[in-house]
C-alpha cells in the first residue's frame, strides 16, 4: 500500500479546504455574518434579544437596505446633540455608532438572504455584511476593550469576520469563473478584468483564486 508523502497530504488537505469553500453560498456566509453580530449583541445587550428587536424589524422591511443604515451613521457621527436636547457625549455617540453598524451589517445579511439565490447582488451584499462586521469590532477595539482577555477574543472575532469576507469574495470569483471564463484566453485577462472590479483584491489575488478555480475544474469538481 502506498503512502502519502507529507506534501501530498498538505496538498490534499488544501484542496478539501478549497471544495468545502467552494461551496458557500451568499446565505451561508450571511448566517456567519449574522452569527458573529448576534454574539457580539448578547455580550452588549444581554436582555434585548437580537434576533427579535433587530433582525426581525429589517427582515419584515420590504425597503430594508444596508446603505441606508450607513446613511444613519453619518448623521449619528455629524448629530450636535440627541434630537434638540442634551449634547451627546462622546460614551453616548460611540454607543450610537456601536448600534447603528450592527445594524447596517445585520440589513446587508438580510438583503444578501432575500436576493436571488446565488446571484452576483447576493454575493455583494454577503460581502459588504461580513466587511461590515469587521468594522464593528475594530470600532469596538478602540471604545471598549479594557483587559487583556478581551482583546485577545476581540483578535479572534476580527479575524473571523476577515476569514468570512475573504471566503465570500472568493466564492464569488468562483462562481464568476463558471459562467465568463470561456470569453478570456488566459487566466491574466480574467484576472484584469475582476480585479478592483468584481471583487476588491489585487490582481494577485484574482489570478490565484481564478488558478484555484482552474484545479478544480480540472479534478472533475462541477
Amino acid at each position: 500500500m502506498t503512502k502519502n508523502t507529507p506534501n501530498q497530504t498538505d496538498e490534499a488537505a488544501s484542496a478539501d479546504k478549497d471544495r468545502i469553500r467552494s461551496h458557500s453560498t451568499p446565505i451561508s456566509e450571511a448566517y456567519g455574518s449574522l452569527t458573529w453580530l448576534i454574539e457580539m449583541w448578547n455580550g452588549w445587550f444581554p436582555n434585548y434579544d437580537f434576533l427579535e428587536n433587530v433582525f426581525k424589524p429589517l427582515w419584515d422591511d420590504p425597503e430594508t437596505s444596508g446603505a441606508q443604515q450607513i446613511d444613519e451613521i453619518r448623521k449619528i457621527e455629524d448629530m450636535p446633540d440627541w434630537f434638540g436636547q442634551e449634547p451627546i457625549t462622546p460614551e453616548g455617540r460611540s454607543a450610537a455608532i456601536k448600534i447603528a453598524t450592527a445594524h447596517a451589517a445585520c440589513a446587508y445579511c438580510v438583503q444578501a438572504m432575500k436576493a436571488s439565490k446565488g446571484s452576483s447582488d447576493a454575493w455583494s451584499y454577503a460581502i459588504e455584511a461580513a466587511r461590515w462586521v469587521g468594522i464593528l469590532q475594530g470600532f469596538h477595539s478602540r471604545t471598549g476593550l479594557e483587559n487583556a482577555n478581551s482583546a485577545s477574543q476581540l483578535a479572534r472575532l476580527g479575524a473571523a469576520a476577515a476569514h468570512a469576507e475573504n471566503r465570500a469574495m472568493k466564492a464569488l470569483v468562483m462562481t464568476w469563473c463558471d459562467s465568463n471564463m470561456g470569453q478570456f484566453k488566459s487566466m491574466d485577462a480574467a484576472a484584469e478584468a475582476i480585479a478592483g472590479k468584481l471583487v476588491p483584491v489585487k490582481f494577485r489575488t484574482a489570478r490565484q483564486w481564478i488558478g484555484d478555480w482552474r484545479k478544480l475544474r480540472s479534478a472533475g469538481k462541477p
